[in-house]
């Protein structure tokens, strides 16, 4: 009887530890695939964080290319974003020359350039 009861003991706990054991498996694997998602996300946000400043840094070049043909040298071109959650970028270009007084004045200068990104949002200011 006593023989029996320690068999069954020493069952119980030996399931008990299997049961733990498996559980920590299943927690790290399940925390590898977690952190595997995480870093190709991350990945993906440099990437496109790379491919917009990019495309930022080439409309700048252009803008200030065109001013200059235009006459209008030594001008501050400066250009700034905001990014929303859905993706979405909205961009404002200041324009920083004596001559250009106005926003409209300055979009009429500035309509050859043609504007690279598509999900996003262009607006003029000129100062």
């Amino acid at each position: 009887m006593k023989k029996e009861r320690n068999i069954k003991r020493k069952s119980g706990i030996r399931r008990l530890v299997v049961g733990m054991v498996t559980l920590a498996w299943i927690l790290m694997i399940a925390f590898c695939f977690k952190m595997t998602a995480h870093s190709m996300e991350k990945d993906n946000t440099d990437n496109m964080k790379g491919y917009y400043q990019a495309m930022e840094k080439e409309y700048i070049s252009h803008v200030k290319s065109e001013l200059m043909k235009n006459g209008y040298l030594n001008t501050g071109v400066m250009l700034t974003n905001v990014s929303y959650s859905d993706g979405s970028r909205l961009y404002t270009l200041t324009v920083n020359h004596k001559k250009i007084e106005t926003d409209e004045e300055m979009e009429k200068l500035l309509n050859s350039v043609e504007w690279p990104i598509d999900n996003a949002d262009l607006s003029f200011k000129a100062v």
